[in-house]
This record gives C-alpha cells, sequence and structure tokens, in this order.
C-alpha cells in the first residue's frame, strides 16, 4: 500500500460530501471506510487495512483481559464505520453523524497519515496544530525522527527500522 502524506485543504461540496482528493484516490482505492479517530476526526480506512485492523479488533474482543475502556474503543470505531465504494466523481457522502462529531462546517484539512486519511474540521485542524504541533517538545522529537532517531531512547546511536541515524554535525540543525 502506499503511504499517504500531506496536508490538503477542501470544502466540503452543496450536499456536505467530501470529494476525495485526485492524487489520494488511487492510495485509497474505491473501496474504503470511514469512521471517526480518537479526536472524533472523519478517518478514511483503506479496504485491504480496514481488514487488517478488523482481524485484530476481533482478536483483541476475544481476549479476557480487556478492560472496559478497551472495549468501547473498539466499539466506537465500529459504530461510526461505514463501507464507502466510491463513485465515478469520488464525492462521498459523509453521514450526518460523522458530520456532527467531527464538528464539519463547509473547510476541511485532509491530512495523509501512513496508512491512513484523516479528514478534520478546517477551524478545529489549524487551533490543534498550534497547540499540539508546535510545542516545543513535540518539535524536538521531530528533530529526532527526521534524522531516523527513535524518540523513544533519544540516543544518537538509536535507530528506527534498523537504520543507523547520523550524529554528523551541519545537517540542518
Amino acid at each position: 500500500m502506499k503511504q499517504l502524506s500531506g496536508l490538503r485543504e477542501q470544502k466540503l461540496d452543496e450536499k456536505g460530501r467530501w470529494i476525495v482528493p485526485t492524487d489520494l484516490r488511487v492510495a485509497i482505492g474505491v473501496h474504503f471506510w470511514l469512521t471517526i479517530d480518537q479526536d472524533s476526526n472523519m478517518v478514511v480506512i483503506p479496504n485491504e487495512r480496514w481488514e487488517v485492523l478488523n482481524g485484530k479488533w476481533e482478536a483483541l474482543l476475544e481476549d479476557s483481559s480487556l478492560d472496559s475502556h478497551d472495549i468501547d474503543a473498539i466499539d466506537r470505531t465500529l459504530t461510526y464505520a461505514v463501507e464507502i465504494e466510491a463513485t465515478r466523481d469520488w464525492r462521498i457522502p459523509v453521514p450526518e453523524l460523522i458530520r456532527r462529531k467531527a464538528g464539519f462546517q463547509k473547510d476541511v484539512v485532509t491530512v495523509g497519515s501512513l496508512d491512513r486519511l484523516v479528514v478534520w474540521d478546517r477551524e478545529r485542524f489549524f487551533q490543534t496544530e498550534e497547540e499540539k504541533f508546535d510545542h516545543p517538545e513535540t518539535r524536538k522529537r521531530q528533530r529526532l525522527i527526521l534524522r531516523g532517531v527513535s524518540p523513544l531512547n533519544g540516543s544518537q546511536e538509536g535507530e528506527i527500522n534498523g537504520d543507523a541515524a547520523s550524529s554528523r554535525s551541519g545537517d540542518g540543525e
């Protein structure tokens, strides 16, 4: 599956439909799922990935050590889930329940997030970006990630996926 990344500012159409950005259509495919994430944003998950996740959720629900919050998190994800088959024009009707929960007005921001798209209400996205993305600790960890260093150990000798991190000077610091 192609990795999804980047940010696109958009508008819902007059009927409240979300138009899948042209450059993301191949990556998500014509068959995908909509639901909400932990922050009540709309999430678009390609069917192939959804099937993998659904299998994991089924296995988790069989685990007797799950607490009620774990079960509620899975139930919340599945309660809002809607299977979508894209139309020729890629105008996707966003269910009222998701639109309301996500706080969608007219302007939205679509963000690629590895294996999914996250669609935010535009105003909420930029408010959150200032609070969350510009936090000094987030920026410090981003610096490590961009160098290939795991933020988990913070060590210059740390690796991400087996790639040694560069610790030379003059690399944009």
